[in-house]
């Protein structure tokens, strides 16, 4: 894994926009793919959160933290009081640009040119989407701050509010590198998305175990731990399920299949899948008639 951006060259947040108006009433955006970094402390009230399909509730006084790319359903409940941050931790030169996410983008489409790089490629660790309980007065007091003094205006003012941005977050990350334990389940998910993503590619076990934040023996403990297989049998399951899916659409070849979901060697794709369903690709009953051959 190349070295974290982060640690190999200037680190300073660039803020988009911010804010801390109140929400008189229900308030929810869902299903939204943001291109950048979205920090929110909850100053008072709950905020309910969907974050690649798993529940988050956040506390009054809690912070959270939305990294680039993930699917995301954002909520607030009545009478809350977020302060939140919009920003990027790596240069683009169109950042003034900002593409804002809209109602119904779970996909990043024509933005994805804008997507900031997330926290494995930053720091070498992931982070959660809850911010540490123990950390909790320290970004309740620090996010109102940099808010107040971005929206000053002046270059300066914005400068600071980076400076002040930056220090919160590389504090965390110290926090979790001298010891506190990131979930195991984060890591193997994380992999799990980063291999299914790939899989035409040929992804294999060491990209998954990078994406996981983790050596490639440390990985494969974990993974046997956490699903009681390797991450090899995963990696042959998803490439043979994608392939049957692609087969019943029909349209394509065995050959064109077996390249689609990382296999260069047709032969030993067709081995390996009448293996798992007990047919070949070619005759397999879910295969529409008439598909090209």
């Amino acid at each position: 894994m190349d070295a974290p951006i982060a640690w190999t060259g200037a680190f300073t947040p660039w803020i988009h926009s911010a804010g801390d108006e109140p929400r008189p009433f229900l308030w929810s955006l869902q299903k939204r793919r943001l291109t950048h970094w979205l920090l929110v402390s909850s100053l008072d009230g709950e905020e309910q959160l969907v974050v690649d399909d798993r529940q988050v509730a956040i506390p009054r006084g809690g912070s959270y933290l939305i990294q680039p790319g993930v699917l995301a359903d954002l909520g607030s409940v009545r009478g809350s009081t977020p302060v939140w941050v919009h920003f990027d931790l790596s240069f683009h030169p169109r950042r003034s640009e900002h593409p804002q996410a809209r109602a119904g983008d779970s996909e990043l489409g024509r933005r994805s040119g804008w997507l900031q790089p997330d926290a494995l490629a930053m720091f070498g660790i992931d982070l959660p989407v809850r911010i540490p309980a123990p950390q909790d007065a320290l970004f309740r007091a620090g996010v109102p701050r940099l808010v107040r003094r971005w929206r000053q205006g002046q270059p300066a003012d914005a400068a600071v509010a980076a400076q002040q941005l930056a220090g919160l977050l590389l504090d965390w990350v110290a926090h979790i590198q001298v010891g506190a334990v990131i979930d195991p389940t984060v890591r193997i998910t994380r992999a799990e998305d980063s291999a299914r993503a790939q899989i035409g590619a040929g992804i294999g076990i060491p990209a998954m175990a990078a994406a996981a934040g983790l050596g490639r023996s440390a990985f494969c403990a974990l993974y046997r731990q956490q699903r009681a297989c390797s991450p090899g049998v995963f990696l042959r399951r998803e490439r043979l399920d994608q392939a049957a899916a692609l087969l019943a659409r029909g349209g394509l070849g065995v050959g064109e299949v077996a390249a689609l979901v990382g296999y260069s060697d047709t032969t030993a794709f067709i081995r390996a899948y009448r293996t798992a369903f007990g047919c070949t690709p070619g005759s397999d009953p879910r295969r529409p008639k008439g598909s090209i051959k």
